[in-house]
């Protein structure tokens, strides 16, 4: 095959270009393949290692190839690397998916640690209920991304509720948001659609009114002396019939009926 100048190359030459660049590309995509599904191997070895210290029913199954696949950053040119971070990314989304479960089923979050300034806390119910409100309203107004709606509310004091919090502090309500929201459990801020710019009015241009200006200049004869003149528009506007046919010497005609 020729290469050289593009411009140059035949139909054929083209063609033959292109089978070759598939064909090429075919190959890169068989090596990774076969470099995805060796590391794959590595992935169900470690899931299986791993399954080994879990009871029976708390065992779960490895996914497939399809599924881990899908976590292998593309970017990534290292196939060992590439699949360590496929398997780390898909253990952690397994990770999730179980804690999320856990906690949408109203069972205790392991995972979340009460902060130290909420411990042995003690109040009446009236005390506690004040103090709770006021650490809300604080916990909201220091945290710009969070989105007050009832149903972020009703979330997360249940779920301090079942984590047995009956005194949450600021730090108890931003722990309890930040796990939730790592869980993809909370309402996000609405984004505000994009505002459109109305333009400004632009003032209407002034229309004279009719008669207001001269216009062009006609061509006539002075009323009084006979002599070449013009006339403006405004001013044949206003001549009478008889001053018009003297200015302008119209001749009146004539018709047959006019004798008749």
């Amino acid at each position: 095959m020729r290469t050289g100048n593009l411009t140059t190359l035949s139909e054929r030459d083209r063609v033959a270009m292109r089978e070759r660049l598939a064909f090429e590309q075919a190959e890169r995509d068989s090596q990774r393949l076969a470099e995805d599904q060796a590391e794959y191997k590595k992935y169900i070895q470690g899931v299986a290692a791993e399954q080994l210290r879990v009871p029976r029913a708390y065992r779960i199954a490895p996914l497939s190839f399809d599924e881990w696949r899908k976590y292998l950053p593309e970017d990534e040119s290292d196939p060992v690397l590439r699949g360590q971070l496929a398997t780390n990314r898909a253990l952690t989304a397994r990770l999730r998916e179980d804690e999320r479960a856990t906690v949408l089923a109203d069972s205790p979050d392991t995972e979340f640690e009460l902060p130290a300034e909420a411990r042995g806390l003690s109040m009446n119910i009236e005390e506690a209920r004040k103090f709770a409100r006021e650490q809300a309203e604080t916990f909201v107004s220091q945290n710009s991304d969070y989105f007050p709606s009832k149903k972020n509310f009703e979330t997360i004091t249940n779920y301090l509720s079942t984590q047995g919090i009956a005194i949450p502090t600021v730090d108890t309500f931003k722990l309890a948001w930040q796990r939730l929201r790592t869980l993809g459990l909370i309402e996000e801020r609405p984004t505000p659609e994009p505002t459109q710019v109305q333009p400004e009015p632009q003032p209407e241009p002034e229309v004279p009114k009719f008669g207001d200006f001269d216009g062009d200049l006609v061509s006539g004869f002075d009323l009084t002396s006979g002599e070449p003149c013009t006339y403006t528009q405004r001013q044949v506007r206003n001549m009478s019939s008889a001053e018009f046919r003297r200015a302008f010497r119209v001749v009146p005609r004539f018709t047959r009926s006019r004798y008749q």
